[in-house]
């Protein structure tokens, strides 16, 4: 779960690799079973004022990209919401990277969707 007390031992990290297990929309789940949300593990970026955020450990239950890391609708937000969307990407097992591509990593998630059956909207046709 997210933690302030992380969150300071980690300030002005590089990138911060959290799981981002549960959609926003399921908050009491990830509470009950000790997991975060995508705009929680957000959250804790902005605290730790890391440079970037790579967002892992999806739950199989929705099969897209988290609604938090779209800049829809995030337009009003506050500037620093707004940077951190800019600055999230996704990781996946397997995955790796050096420091040097994570300059790029955030510009990979309209082509991740495609790696998620369930396409932007949740739609299986969507993809094909």
């Amino acid at each position: 779960r997210p933690s302030e007390k992380f969150a300071q031992l980690g300030r002005g990290a590089h990138v911060l690799i959290h799981e981002a297990t549960f959609e926003e929309a399921l908050q009491e789940e990830a509470v009950a079973r000790k997991h975060s949300t995508a705009g929680e593990a957000m959250r804790v970026s902005r605290l730790m004022h890391a440079e970037r955020l790579l967002l892992t450990h999806f739950s199989q239950r929705y099969p897209k990209i988290p609604g938090e890391m779209e800049s829809e609708g995030h337009e009003s937000g506050e500037e620093e919401e707004r940077k951190t969307i800019a600055t999230t990407g996704v990781a996946f097992d397997l995955m790796k990277l050096r420091l040097p591509d994570l300059e790029w990593i955030p510009q990979l998630k309209g082509p991740s969707r495609w790696l998620f059956p369930g396409g932007e909207d949740g739609d299986e046709e969507s993809v094909m």
